[in-house]
Formats: C-alpha cells, sequence, structure tokens
C-alpha cells in the first residue's frame, strides 16, 4: 500500500482525486450559485411534513406508495436533518460534495482501469467525463430538489462497491468483500438502482480476468466473496418487498407492465435527450424524433443496427485494443443503468422533469463520448469538440438553473391574503416551470400544506387546488371572468401551458363546493360553485402574485 501511496504522489497534482474533487466541487458550485435556495417544493415539502411530524420508527420505516423499503435512506435523512433543519445552502453544499464525491470515485476506479488496460489517454479520458457530468444541465434535478437525495446517495453506494472490488481484485485483501458486503446489506434498504451493483462488479471481474489477466484463483474469489453474497442479499430484498408490498417492484409498480415499445423507445431517447439535448429543442421537434423512436419503422432500425454493433463486437472482440476492450466495459455499464431506467417514466415534455432516472447513466455515456473524442487522430481537434460540447453543456445549465431561480421566487412570494372563514380555491396553482418542480398537480398534497409548512401565517380554512398549470415564464398566469353569481371562467394569460389536475391532463369534475366544467384544457375552464359566493375567495395567481376576484365585476376579464 505504501508503495502505491508514494507512486500516487508522484502523479502531478491536477491527477490526484482530492484535487479532482476540488475542480468538481468548486465547478457545481459556482454554476449552481443561482440554484442555492431551490429545490424545497413538491415532494420535498411532503418529505418536511413527515419529518417533522411524525415519529422516529415511523418516519423511519415511512411506507412509500408502493411499499419500498427506504430504511437506511430515511435514517440519514433524518441525521442531516437532525444537523441542519431546513438550512437551504447547508443542504445544497450537502447533495454539491455527494455529487463530486461521486465524480472522485468514478475518476479513481476509470483511471486505474484504463492504465491497466494501457489505454493512452486514460488521465484524459477518466477527467473529462467527469468534468461533463459535472457540467451538464441533466444532473440538475439531482442536484437542486432535495427530493432527489437517494439518487446522489444510490451511485455514491454502487462506486463505492466498485472500489472496494477493484481494490480487491489488485491485492486480494479480504477487509474489501468484507466491507463490500456490510455496504451492501445497508443499500438494500436505500433505493432500488442498488440492483445494479452485483453486475457491475461482476463485469468487472471478467474483464480482470478475461481481458487482463488477472489470476484466476483472484476472479473466483471476488465472485465468491462480493458477487454472490450480492445477489442473495438482493432476493432477501425482493422477499421482503413482496411481504410489504404484496409484489416484487417497490418503486416501478404496475409500469412494469408497459407496451414493449415503451421500453424500445427510451434507450434512444435518453441519447438523443443527453447528448444532442433534445429536451431544449421546441416540442414539435421533440415530437418528431420521439415518435420515429417508438414507430415500428424507428425500433427496426434503431435496435437493427444495434444488434449488428454487438454482432461485431461479439465476432471481432480477441482482435480488438485494449482501448476498445475498455470502452465495451464501460458501454455494458450504461446498459445496464438504462435497463433498469426503462421501466420508469421518460420526460418527453418538459426540460428537467424526470432527469434523475438518467443520473446513473450520465457518467458512462460521456465516457464513451471521450473514447471518441480522444479516437481522433488530431490531438487539436479533440480538445476543441470537448471544449465546444463542454460550453454547450454550461450554457444550458445556466438557462435551467435561472428557471430554479425564478420559479422558487415565485413560489416563495406567494402569499395567501386573510380569508377568514370562507373555503378558499386556488384556480391556478403553479405546477412546474418549465419541467422544474414548483407545488405539483398532486391530489395528496396541496398548495394550502406547503404554503403552511414555510409560513409562520397559516391556512386554516377549507381549501382546494382546483387545478394547475405548466409556467413558461414567470410573469405567467391567467384572468377570470365572472358569468354570475356562481359562475366564472378562468383562462390562461399564455398558450401551450396546460392545465393538470392529479398528475394527468386536466378533466372535467365536481365535489361539495364546485363544479369544473374543462371546455379546454389547453386554455380555459368553467367554474360552479355551490354555494353562495360570499363564503368563498377566490384566488388566481399572475407572476408571484394571488390576485382575488371581485365576483361584483361582471362579463370582464381582468
Amino acid at each position: 500500500m505504501d508503495e502505491m501511496i508514494n507512486s500516487e504522489n508522484k502523479r502531478p497534482a491536477y491527477t490526484r482525486p482530492a484535487f479532482v474533487f476540488s475542480v468538481v466541487w468548486l465547478i457545481v458550485f459556482i454554476l449552481y450559485l443561482p440554484a442555492r435556495n431551490a429545490g424545497w417544493v413538491s415532494d420535498t415539502c411532503e418529505w418536511l411534513q413527515k419529518i417533522r411530524t411524525e415519529k422516529f420508527l415511523d418516519f423511519i420505516n415511512v411506507k412509500q406508495s408502493r411499499g419500498s423499503l427506504y430504511q437506511f435512506t430515511q435514517l440519514a435523512t433524518y441525521i442531516f436533518y437532525r444537523l441542519f433543519k431546513e438550512n437551504t445552502v447547508a443542504w445544497h453544499l450537502l447533495f454539491i460534495t455527494i455529487h463530486a464525491a461521486n465524480c472522485t470515485l468514478l475518476y479513481i476506479v476509470c483511471k486505474k482501469l484504463f492504465e491497466q488496460s494501457a489505454v493512452k489517454d486514460s488521465v484524459m479520458i477518466a477527467y473529462g467525463a467527469v468534468i461533463l457530468f459535472a457540467v451538464c444541465p441533466h444532473i440538475s434535478e439531482v442536484i437542486v430538489w432535495k427530493a432527489s437525495y437517494h439518487y446522489l446517495q444510490a451511485l455514491l453506494l454502487m462506486l463505492v462497491n466498485l472500489y472496494w472490488a477493484q481494490q480487491f481484485l489488485n491485492t486480494s485483501r479480504i477487509k474489501y468483500a468484507v466491507y463490500g458486503v456490510i455496504l451492501f446489506s445497508l443499500s438494500i434498504f436505500s433505493h432500488e438502482f442498488f440492483y445494479l451493483t452485483p453486475f457491475f462488479v461482476l463485469s468487472l471481474a471478467i474483464y480482470y480476468r478475461f481481458v487482463l489477466n488477472a489470476e484466476k484463483t483472484v476472479s473466483r474469489k471476488a465472485i465468491l466473496y462480493f458477487v454472490i453474497p450480492f445477489f442473495l442479499l438482493c432476493i432477501v430484498h425482493l422477499l421482503l418487498v413482496r411481504m410489504a408490498s404484496g409484489g416484487f417492484s417497490a418503486d416501478i409498480g404496475d409500469e412494469i407492465n408497459q407496451p414493449l415499445k415503451g421500453y424500445f423507445r427510451k434507450p434512444p431517447s435518453y441519447i438523443y435527450h443527453i447528448l444532442f439535448f433534445g429536451r431544449f429543442f421546441s416540442p414539435q421537434s421533440r415530437e418528431v424524433v420521439y415518435n420515429f423512436f417508438v414507430s415500428k419503422g424507428g425500433i427496426i432500425v434503431v435496435y437493427g443496427l444495434f444488434s449488428v454493433f454487438c454482432g461485431y463486437i461479439l465476432l471481432r472482440f480477441k482482435h480488438f485494443s485494449f482501448k476498445g476492450k475498455a470502452a465495451i466495459l464501460v458501454l455494458s455499464w450504461m446498459l445496464m443503468c438504462m435497463a433498469i431506467a426503462c421501466p420508469v417514466w421518460f420526460g418527453y415534455i418538459q426540460t428537467v422533469q424526470f432527469d434523475r432516472y438518467a443520473y446513473f447513466m450520465l457518467p458512462f455515456i460521456y465516457l464513451l463520448l471521450l473514447f471518441l473524442i480522444t479516437s481522433l487522430k488530431i490531438r487539436e481537434l479533440s480538445i476543441t469538440v470537448f471544449v465546444v460540447f463542454a460550453f454547450i453543456n454550461i450554457y444550458f445549465t445556466m438557462r435551467v438553473n435561472k428557471d430554479w431561480k425564478q420559479s422558487t421566487q415565485v413560489v416563495s412570494h406567494l402569499l395567501v391574503p386573510d380569508a377568514g372563514n370562507k373555503t378558499v380555491l386556488f384556480l391556478d396553482v403553479p405546477a412546474n416551470m418549465n419541467g422544474v418542480p414548483m407545488v405539483g398537480p398532486f391530489l395528496h398534497f396541496s398548495f394550502r400544506q406547503m404554503y403552511n409548512l414555510v409560513n409562520t401565517q397559516k391556512i386554516n380554512n377549507t381549501a382546494y387546488d382546483v387545478v394547475s398549470y405548466n409556467m413558461l415564464a414567470p410573469d405567467n398566469g391567467a384572468h377570470v371572468m365572472v358569468i354570475n353569481d356562481s359562475m366564472i371562467h378562468v383562462t390562461l394569460n399564455q398558450w401551450a401551458t396546460w392545465w393538470w389536475y392529479g398528475m394527468v391532463g386536466a378533466f372535467s369534475y365536481q365535489n361539495e363546493d364546485y363544479k369544473v366544467n374543462m371546455i379546454d384544457p389547453g386554455h380555459w375552464y368553467e367554474l360552479t360553485l355551490r354555494r353562495p359566493s360570499s363564503q368563498y375567495l377566490l384566488l388566481y395567481q399572475v407572476g408571484d402574485t394571488w390576485k382575488a376576484v371581485d365576483i361584483a365585476l361582471r362579463n370582464d376579464q381582468y
């Protein structure tokens, strides 16, 4: 070990893990300064309500919507909450630090792997991928939205185990296997992405045995001490999920039964989204691409080419260079991450929504991109391509963080006037801004609950989120026309923002207090009150202000 440390100390300072960590941390810190107070919305507020009100054991053993077993994650967030409370800056720094740790671990594992594979540009490939992982806009949801903590933690746990497995393959020290099994035992109570870990370790052991010609006994011991216990613990987790929820998929639920084309369309959509910034194109352009990926012809083309590529790899693998074989290992890791993300939602409409599911695949996509860039024969061209691509990522990251900042300002300024003893109807609740979560179109968690968590003056009245909509800019909102004493029309001030209700497009519905007639889900609806209007406070949102409807002003838009 002393020799390894001395060898590491002889390397240039910029290649050392501590330097890499510092660089990544500083880059992410600067990029996300505008969003430092953002992310305390939507599901985060629901978590905040639970941690404030529930007993310790009830919070640790909280039952998610589908019975997920997240005790380790709940304990971690409980400890952090006791340390930081609702200090937004402290939580922001925590998230940045964990992401920087993930980048550093990725760098350590990949640099060593590539060096042992005699890859000429090993440092450049590992370093470049880490930089892109730090500056890309696709990590925004995980870095800013506090409800995404477990994605950061899940990648950290997997990379630590991958690092220990690599150390074992190089040193045969049993302590790394002990560490790995203990950590993985905790991981099964964190997030379902832990299922990737045994496959990553298994593929690494196979690579060391058959590509790097590691001793057969070492590879066998890696499988015996790491892989087999990991798979057994996965079975234990599946049985526990079965006991807790009656199924075998805690987080995915019924989505696992989606049509096959639902699975097929996502891998190419992720590539389009990540490498070609598909989410930032116009809705019409995106729709053309996404529809092609789900069409019969698109599936044939994409997976036909992929099958030919895989066949070529199988036939020519022995003749590949070490760099090519290392790239194939990284490709297998990327495909594993895509496979586990395929059953869950993909955000085809918004710019941030559901990006958290891509968090695991991002570093491996960027590693493959760096393999490709460093293969260019002209060094200056390689550097130019990398720098241009990095700055495009930075531009879109700054654009997304502007949305985080502005959406936070809107929500924090939406103060509710005194309603007396009236029933409050929020006529146009802002669900998100370009996919950045705000209040959300939820049935189980309302604007009133969110408001009461962060404001000293509480809303104790009966209150309803009538419908929600997607904001495109901070000045978006709606206007109202009073038809008579019991009927009003609510119309969005802008197009393409749509009405939502309960995570789906809005529809007509009614309850004991009012009736909604959704005339045009993209523009306006009719609201009928079921009691005298004097018993209601009707509020419509414009920008960062709630405005009260004056029922005496008839047939006039305001």
